[in-house]
């Protein structure tokens, strides 16, 4: 239903009519045009401090394809120790027994399913990107960016951009690449919030032909420190295999240092099934 708008007049004589004026909706105020720079530098204020924390009793739910189809866990207790840039721990059980642990240190990273059977999916850093990589963006990898800082810089030059779209909804971030046949498109977008605090509420990964690869959303922001803000919901949705997680943090607490042993991967052979996702790449 579109608005009447009502003269001065007309409202003078509304009024002599009914005796009183209907509320009206006071004007929405535009967001503010910040520039690429000012956006990025404003999520780098509000999460700087968060180079290395402590996180404890929070809760997951994860959906992971096997060869016997979708399985989920239901997790609580979880811990997350983190440290930036590569160093990430994360683990959660049911009943009081550990069930799934999620790991990463400077030159690995890893996942591993404690039962029915236990299972350990692993991969080396420097094949990360690579398409011999059987589990390109797979949770690790990608988990690591949703609790950490988000590279909104590009910083490893892997992609072209970012560049600034404005839509009515998001101060977006485009990020491009180059398909096999030589033709750029757009494999990452970032969406930031229009108003303050600026957040990133969401970030998009896009196969060649434009599908979504990888669904990252943030929600719940709070303020952990000073200045600082963490969203403490997490979902991570790869719709092509339905694979799932979702992280809901317990309060973080930031800490001066961790000791090295916090983030060694663990020994495959205690494992039932071991696989290396990069073991053809060379």
């Amino acid at each position: 239903m579109k608005a009447t708008r009502v003269s001065v007049a007309g409202m003078l004589v509304l009024t002599s009519m009914i005796g009183c004026v209907a509320p009206q909706k006071e004007p929405t105020t535009p967001p503010p045009a910040y520039t690429l720079t000012e956006l990025i530098s404003k999520v780098d204020q509000s999460t700087e401090n968060l180079q290395r924390f402590r996180s404890k009793g929070g809760r997951m739910t994860s959906k992971i394809l096997t060869d016997k189809g979708l399985k989920q866990y239901d997790l609580d207790g979880v811990v997350i120790l983190y440290e930036s840039p590569r160093n990430m721990y994360l683990s959660g059980g049911f009943l009081g027994h550990p069930a799934l642990q999620i790991g990463s240190n400077r030159e690995q990273y890893w996942l591993g399913v404690m039962h029915d059977p236990s299972r350990f999916y692993w991969g080396w850093w420097k094949f990360a990107d690579s398409e011999c990589n059987e589990w390109k963006m797979g949770g690790p990898m990608k988990l690591m960016e949703a609790i950490g800082r988000v590279n909104l810089r590009n910083l490893e030059g892997k992609l072209l951009g970012p560049v600034l779209r404005r839509n009515k909804e998001a101060n977006v971030l485009m990020y491009m690449a180059v398909d096999q046949a030589g033709n750029w498109y757009i494999a990452k977008e970032a969406l930031l919030s229009l108003h303050e605090p600026i957040v990133v509420n969401k970030i998009i990964y896009y196969n060649e032909d434009g599908s979504e690869y990888l669904v990252i959303t943030f929600s719940d922001y709070k303020q952990s420190e000073p200045g600082t803000l963490m969203a403490r919901r997490i979902e991570l949705n790869w719709p092509a295999d339905q694979g799932y997680i979702k992280l809901t943090m317990g309060k973080p607490r930031i800490e001066k240092s961790f000791p090295e042993a916090a983030f060694v991967m663990p020994d495959p052979d205690t494992f039932n099934e071991v696989i290396q996702v990069d073991s053809k790449c060379k």
